[in-house]
C-alpha cells in the first residue's frame, strides 16, 4: 500500500508539473535545457540534454515533462549509467561510482551534462521502486512532498545555472500563452531569420499582421478546445515560419500540411486565414478526442483520422501526422520558447 501511494504521489506531482515554481523564470546564463521524461510503464523519469533522444523517447511512448533545470555547458561532469537488468538509469558525479557500478554490470553513457550554478538539484530516493527509484528536481516543494510520502531526501545531487520550466504536452485543453507573447516570438524568429510577416500575401486573407493571425489563431484553437501553443507551435514548424518554401504555398492558406504527402502531392487549399487555421485545428482535435467538433466540418481529411489516437504533441510523427520521427521533439522546442 505504501509503495503505491509513492508512486501515486510522485506521478501525481509530475502530472501537476511541479518540478519548478510557477514563476520559474528562463536561466539569466548560458546553458543546456535538461529535458525530462517519464514512462509509465516503469516509473522512470530519465533526464537528458539531446533534443533527438527526447524526440525518440516520445515517439516510443514516454510523455515529455518540459524543461527539468538548464545545466551550464562546463563545470563538473555528471555521468549517466544503464541497467540492463532493470532499464533504470541512475546518475552521478562520482567517477568512483560511476567505474564502480559498470563493474557490478551497469552500462557506463559517459557525461551527459555539467553541473555548476547557484541553483541546486535535488535529490530523492524511493526505497521501494525497483526501477525510477530517483527523482531529481529545482523545486524543494516537489523534494518535500515526495519526502513526506515516503521517499528519501539525498541531498543536492548537482547544481543548475536555470530554473525547470515545466510544460503539458496536451493537445486539448486550456490555453495559456497570449497572442501578444506569440507575436513577440514570431517577430524575434523571423527578424533572426533575416525575414518579415509576409503581409503583402495575408492581408487578402484577412490577417494584414501577426497580431490579427495569432488573435484568429487563438480564437479558432479556443472554439474547440486546442490548446493555442500547440497550433502555433505547428504552424510555425509546417510553414518555417510563415516562409513556406516547399510543396505547399503560402496562397493556399494551409498551415499544416493538410493533404500534402512525402510523394509531392501539394495538399488542401482554403478560401483564408481563418478556413485555414480553423481546419487545421480540427484535424488536432481529431487525432486528440473523440469529442464533436463545435465548428462545422472544414477539414477535409477529418473522416480519416482514428478519433482520439494522438492525445498528446509526444504522440506526433511516425505517421501520425508527419512521417518525421523527431516531429514532436520539434513542436515541443517551439512550445518551450513561449
Amino acid at each position: 500500500m505504501k509503495k503505491r501511494l509513492i508512486a501515486a504521489v510522485a506521478l501525481a506531482l509530475s502530472l501537476a508539473g511541479t518540478m519548478g515554481l510557477a514563476t520559474a523564470a528562463k536561466a539569466e546564463e548560458a546553458g543546456a535545457d535538461m529535458y525530462r521524461l517519464y514512462n509509465k510503464y516503469t516509473s522512470e523519469h530519465l533526464y537528458t540534454a539531446s533534443s533527438e533522444e527526447m524526440g525518440h523517447l516520445c515517439s516510443v511512448g514516454w510523455t515529455y515533462e518540459g524543461i527539468g533545470w538548464v545545466a551550464p555547458t562546463s563545470g563538473d561532469p555528471v555521468y549517466r549509467l544503464y541497467n540492463p537488468y532493470t532499464s533504470d538509469h541512475h546518475y552521478t558525479r562520482s567517477l568512483v561510482e560511476y567505474e564502480a557500478l559498470q563493474r557490478a554490470g551497469w552500462s557506463g553513457e559517459g557525461v551527459k551534462w555539467y553541473s555548476g550554478g547557484s541553483i541546486a538539484v535535488y535529490r530523492q530516493y524511493n526505497p521501494y521502486a525497483r526501477t525510477g527509484s530517483h527523482n531529481y528536481t529545482c523545486s524543494s516543494y516537489e523534494g518535500s512532498s515526495l519526502v513526506a510520502a515516503g521517499w528519501q531526501d539525498e541531498g543536492v545531487g548537482w547544481f543548475a545555472v536555470g530554473e525547470g520550466r515545466p510544460v503539458t504536452d496536451n493537445i486539448m485543453g486550456t490555453t495559456t500563452v497570449s497572442v501578444e507573447r506569440m507575436a513577440e516570438h514570431y517577430n524575434k524568429t523571423v527578424r533572426a531569420m533575416g525575414k518579415s510577416y509576409p503581409s503583402a500575401v495575408y492581408a487578402q486573407y484577412g490577417a494584414p499582421d501577426i497580431t490579427t493571425f495569432c488573435q484568429i489563431l487563438v480564437q479558432e484553437a479556443n472554439a474547440e478546445g486546442v490548446r493555442a501553443e500547440v497550433l502555433y507551435a505547428q504552424v510555425v514548424h509546417e510553414t518555417g515560419y510563415l516562409q513556406f518554401g516547399g510543396q505547399v504555398q503560402s496562397y493556399q492558406c494551409n498551415f499544416g500540411g493538410l493533404g500534402a504527402t512525402d510523394d509531392g502531392a501539394h495538399g488542401a487549399t482554403f478560401p483564408d486565414v481563418r478556413t485555414g487555421l480553423r481546419a487545421q485545428t480540427q484535424h488536432l482535435k481529431a487525432y486528440a478526442s473523440t469529442d464533436p467538433l463545435n465548428n462545422a466540418c472544414v477539414d477535409g481529411r477529418f473522416k480519416y483520422v482514428k478519433r482520439g489516437s494522438a492525445p498528446r504533441v509526444s504522440n506526433l510523427g511516425n505517421g501520425k501526422w508527419a512521417t518525421d520521427p523527431n516531429y514532436a521533439s520539434k513542436l515541443l522546442r517551439i512550445m518551450n520558447a513561449l
